[in-house]
């Protein structure tokens, strides 16, 4: 299994004999072992002292050790793979960041489990500690979508840990969509699928959560707060789209630090948590506080729609940093059967909104949050020629919103010609 595994690593990625990278001493594997993983290994020999594959694999092995239990790997004791030659950046880093497996997500599964499925599509090389004994090893040259699957000898529950290192996305990073042995999650897919830097731009290379828990049926427990730490800067278009979509049995509340990308984009949060039914509490006020720019379209539709558990009153700061013209459908079913959303709905929840309104801009936002009990002022700000089905049943069912419409409630639509369904 060993000679397997590095085969798998070594032989279809680089040979050991074409390292090109600058030679390393033993401080740069321990500092990079320390800024990798976080683990502080003692010095084995003098800091200054040149590192051959022999001492590198044997300190990879120690990693190992440190952070899944004694005689995890054996690498160091391989006559083939550790030997005197004189290791470099280029075998140093790929070793500590492939070979030690830090597992950084936990999958559990529901007691009945014979068999679990998911896919991986992005380039790199990932590890799974299968909860019986087994583990196994993915090594991805593409960014094709992958299935990785297991057999247990027996039906049970599992703790299925998810470690490595990606390289590359090109829209999908991993998915469980559908995985009814779903129960629970914890750590960071973040760690494991973070922003990396686009070779090529120099921008930011996204990993796309599309559709990641959608429809597992079975899944509960809370949101990890951390699940996306490492995922940062300019957001990916439908970058969390659907992402816990039919979630039913989730709980608890809205971690507010989950997102923390920047920027806007198309279908960011489209139905992100629809149908999340037993989600409790409030809606941070900051969870889209990075989200900076002009209203992307689709950007907000159906994001809570479903989520009949979300109480309390909304802040006027949840879209503060959304800015300027919308584009179609971005609030549409944003709040839609929010039943338990009370007070008042302040002036400053859109009031950045402005200019011509967009297709279905505020298509049922509010539809059915029956316990919502009125407005303030003038809620929208938008003007100019209006725009089909813009306001089509924003507030149908919300029958214990009380107070007057006044003059321009909905905006200054003095130019153009009405629309289709504009006031349904």
């Amino acid at each position: 299994m060993l000679r397997k595994i590095l085969f798998a690593f070594f032989g279809l990625f680089i040979s050991l004999s074409a390292y090109a990278g600058d030679a390393v001493n033993v401080e740069w594997v321990h500092k990079f072992i320390k800024q990798e993983h976080g683990l502080d290994i003692p010095y084995a020999d003098n800091p200054k002292l040149a590192v051959n594959m022999d001492y590198l694999l044997k300190m990879v092995d120690i990693a190992n050790a440190m952070l899944n239990g004694s005689n995890w790997t054996n690498y160091g004791e391989d006559p083939e793979y550790a030997t005197r030659e004189v290791a470099d950046t280029v075998a140093g880093e790929y070793c500590i960041r492939n070979l030690i497996e830090h597992y950084y997500f936990t999958a559990t599964t529901t007691p009945d489990t014979t068999s679990f499925t998911f896919q991986i599509g992005a380039n790199g090389t990932y590890h799974v500690d299968w909860g019986d004994g087994t583990r196994s090893h993915y090594y991805k040259s593409n960014t094709n979508m992958k299935p990785v699957s297991h057999t247990y000898a027996s039906a049970g529950s599992y703790n299925i840990r998810i470690g490595g290192y990606s390289r590359g996305y090109l829209s999908t990073a991993i998915q469980f969509s559908g995985n009814n042995q779903l129960a629970g999650i914890s750590g960071s897919l973040g760690k494991v699928f973070p922003t990396l830097k686009n070779p090529i731009t120099g921008g930011a290379m996204q990993p796309g959560f599309w559709a990641l828990f959608a429809n597992c049926s079975n899944l509960g427990g809370t949101i990890p707060p951390d699940l996306f730490a490492g995922v940062h800067g300019q957001a990916g278009q439908s970058q969390f789209g659907q992402l816990f979509s039919n979630c039913s049995n989730l709980e608890g509340s809205i971690p507010r630090n989950l997102f923390r990308v920047s920027g806007v984009n198309i279908y960011l949060f489209y139905s992100t948590f629809y149908g999340c039914k037993k989600l409790s509490g409030e809606i941070p006020w900051d969870l889209f506080a990075k989200n900076v720019g002009r209203p992307a379209g689709y950007m907000f539709n159906g994001t809570f729609s479903g989520c009949s558990g979300l109480s309390g009153e909304l802040d006027e700061r949840l879209f503060q940093n959304i800015t300027g013209q919308p584009e179609n459908s971005v609030f549409a079913n944003t709040f839609y059967g929010c039943k338990n959303l009370s007070g008042i709905i302040p002036a400053g929840l859109f009031s950045r909104i402005n200019g011509a309104p967009a297709q279905s801009v505020f298509a049922g936002t509010f539809k059915d949050c029956v316990s919502l009990e009125g407005f303030e002022d003038r809620l929208f700000n938008l003007n100019g020629a209006p725009a089909q089905g813009m306001f089509y049943e924003t507030f149908c069912g919300c029958t214990n919103l009380k107070g007057t419409l006044l003059d321009r409630f909905f905006g200054d639509f003095q130019d153009g010609e009405p629309q289709t369904f504009m006031f349904y």
